[in-house]
């Protein structure tokens, strides 16, 4: 029996087809051939979601065993919110008014995925490298996010419940937490262009006799012209022009040799690469969710893969007013300031990620509850693992993206430029495929290339007390200013030893920048999280 992959997708979906309870009816042939198979489209406009500032989820500790040294924490996430990223008319959990986009709440609904590029749940094959270094056709289950999609805030208010006993509480800290962005990301992907230009030629000369002490010849040349266009050092278009010239004239065209008739056939071939062009492109990602059957013969399970997109900005903060309360379970009345540049906390500003969690079918994300416990069913642990790299050839080629010669599959980095010469592993015009499986992560929008250095008033970078971009420390409205110092090593002479230490300190600050930071080239080949009880 054939099961086609609408009917596969339903099932997925945990829909069954033909099935009364479902509500659904199985279809004939002919309607499953006119069925196009893009998937069921997710539409999130005018979209909130809001718990009660008193309504939590909560994971429980357990007391630690004699002599342990450590304390039970228990920790809750309350008031879980999404909303729109207005700024005008937001709230603080109490309910007080917060106009900016650093505040938790907004009083506006959310496009998170707007009718013309929504969410996309769909079936489809993809081919990829299992365990076995085998190239396969699988089908895979996916869920495509939106690249495109208004901003919006995800929110929060937290508290750790730190060293309780029976109904004793010894410590109690309480936080809010907020992101103002999307899961969506740009990335820009520099491109190099160049055109390789090969000429083979073949002259064929006659000579012929034309009387007493005269000859004269004919000769015919072909010329295979063949053109290959690389892109970032892959080849990617080759075309290829034959022409065929004739000339003719007196004596032996170059054709040497005694008597007549003879012929010559000579050969030349050059080889010229033209200039080379560079291009900027605005590549934009969503989120990317995929299921599929493991292809590990030792492990058939589920597996996964996750690419994670999110811009935007980001707090974390502590920081309450002198009459907030300090009790567990009470919406605490923090301070949220009067607008970005004073909203209290740890800030991140710009902050651009992209992480590719898992490739096809060669590594994947899993789930497993297999953790000893003091219970025949286990104590609750869990672990969360992205599976290793295997030790295969086809998925070290793939994961780590090397352009080879010939488009790809040769060994090593072929630049044609260079007639033959590796060029290792490019730093720079990197396969298309590189940025499918490197990922990065950014704070702050400089870039490396716009000044060599800040100078003093922070043209070229962050000063010291900006607001808008990068890691920012910003104090309490009630707290005092304060003091940040920073040292450095002292790298303006030439030191055989360790240099000298370089110490700057700024006072009476309100806030302080410590400027952007860069992660690039993010390759996870392994990471595995295990959760583990306190108790004995």
């Amino acid at each position: 029996m054939h099961i086609s992959k609408l009917q596969l997708f339903l099932v997925a979906c945990g829909l069954s087809v033909g099935t009364a309870a479902s509500a659904l009816e199985s279809l004939p042939d002919n309607a499953l051939a006119a069925v196009t198979g893009e998937g069921i489209a997710l539409v999130l406009e005018d979209f909130r979601f809001q718990m009660r500032n008193t309504g939590y989820i909560e994971q429980i500790g357990t007391d630690p065993g004699v002599g342990a040294g450590y304390q039970r924490g228990d920790l809750r996430w309350y008031g879980l919110t999404v909303s729109g990223a207005g700024g005008a008319g937001g709230l603080g959990w109490n309910g007080e008014a917060c106009g900016h986009s650093l505040c938790p709440l907004s009083l506006t609904g959310a496009t998170i995925a707007p009718f013309d590029n929504p969410y996309l749940l769909r079936v489809f094959d993809k081919t990829g490298f299992d365990f076995q270094n085998t190239e396969v056709t699988k089908t895979v289950l996916e869920m495509v996010g939106p690249t495109a999609s208004d901003p919006y805030r995800w929110s929060f208010w937290g508290e750790i419940e730190a060293g309780k006993s029976g109904a004793t509480n010894n410590g109690l800290l309480q936080s809010q937490a907020l992101i103002n962005g999307r899961p969506v990301v740009d990335d820009t992907v520099r491109e190099s262009t160049y055109v390789v230009t090969t000429k083979d030629s073949t002259t064929t000369t006659t000579v012929t006799s034309c009387g007493f002490a005269c000859t004269q010849y004919t000769a015919e040349t072909t010329t295979e012209t063949t053109e290959e266009t690389y892109v970032n050092n892959v080849l990617v278009s080759t075309s290829q022009v034959t022409t065929t010239t004739t000339t003719s004239g007196s004596g032996g065209g170059g054709c040497s040799g005694f008597g007549t008739p003879r012929t010559c056939t000579t050969t030349n071939s050059t080889s010229t690469p033209g200039p080379t062009s560079f291009t900027e492109e605005t590549v934009r990602r969503g989120t990317l969710f995929r299921l599929f059957q493991n292809q590990d013969d030792a492990d058939r399970s589920v597996g996964m893969t996750f690419n994670i997109a999110l811009s935007g900005d980001f707090r974390f903060s502590l920081a309450q007013t002198a009459a907030s309360g300090d009790a567990l379970g009470v919406v605490p009345e923090f301070d949220n300031g009067t607008g970005t540049g004073d909203a209290p906390g740890l800030i991140f500003r710009n902050v651009n990620s992209w992480i590719p969690m898992g490739q096809l079918f060669y590594q994947s994300l899993i789930l497993d509850d297999n953790v000893p416990g003091s219970g025949a069913g286990g104590d609750g642990n869990f672990v969360i693992e992205l599976t290793r790299l295997p030790n295969r050839d086809n998925a070290y080629n793939d994961f780590y993206s090397l352009p080879g010669l010939n488009g790809g599959t040769g060994e090593g980095c072929v630049d044609a430029r260079y007639q033959g010469a590796s060029c290792g592993y490019q730093r720079t015009e990197r396969p298309s495929r590189y940025h499918e499986t490197h990922g990065f992560i950014r704070w702050g929008d400089w870039y490396p290339g716009n000044g060599a250095n800040c100078g003093a008033a922070g043209t070229l970078c962050n000063s010291s007390a900006a607001t808008d971009d990068g890691f920012i420390f910003i104090k309490a409205t009630e707290a005092s200013t304060f003091t940040a110092t920073a040292t450095q090593p002292d790298t303006s002479g030439n030191y055989n030893d360790p240099p000298p230490t370089l110490t700057r300190t700024r006072t009476g600050l309100s806030a302080v920048n410590l400027g952007d930071g860069r992660i690039e080239g993010l390759l996870i080949q392994h990471l595995k999280i295990t959760s583990l009880g306190a108790g004995p």
